[in-house]
């Protein structure tokens, strides 16, 4: 499903700037699975990720802003694989470059919200 899609790439995004840090590593995990998600909107991959990143900045503003966008992101899972698939990715991302300990905070977060 498109919003399950959507709400990956918002997620893995979010695994990518939570420390804002930015590695290679990490962007090229990121494309790894933005070749592979599946994808129906009109607006393609790249415009959606512009969009998000511009997005995701502003979440990142506060902690509370951040939990509701995370909250929400989880909300778009509505089958247990999707919600696996995503949480797996999410890991990766962080995982790719090692955890500093807002990573861990973050990774421990997203983990109880898509278990």
């Amino acid at each position: 499903m498109q919003s399950e899609s959507e709400a990956t790439v918002n997620l893995i995004l979010a695994a990518r700037h939570i420390n804002r840090k930015l590695s290679i590593a990490q962007s090229n995990e990121i494309q790894k699975y933005l070749d592979v998600l599946p994808w129906t909107s009109g607006t393609g991959k790249s415009v959606f990720v512009q969009m998000a990143t511009a997005s995701l900045r502003k979440a990142l503003a506060t902690p509370e802003s951040m939990e509701a966008f995370l909250r929400t992101q989880a909300e778009k899972f509505e089958s247990a694989e999707a919600k696996h698939q995503a949480l797996q990715m999410v890991l990766s991302v962080l995982n790719a470059d090692g955890l500093d300990e807002t990573e861990r905070l973050f990774q421990d977060r997203i983990t109880e919200l898509l278990s």
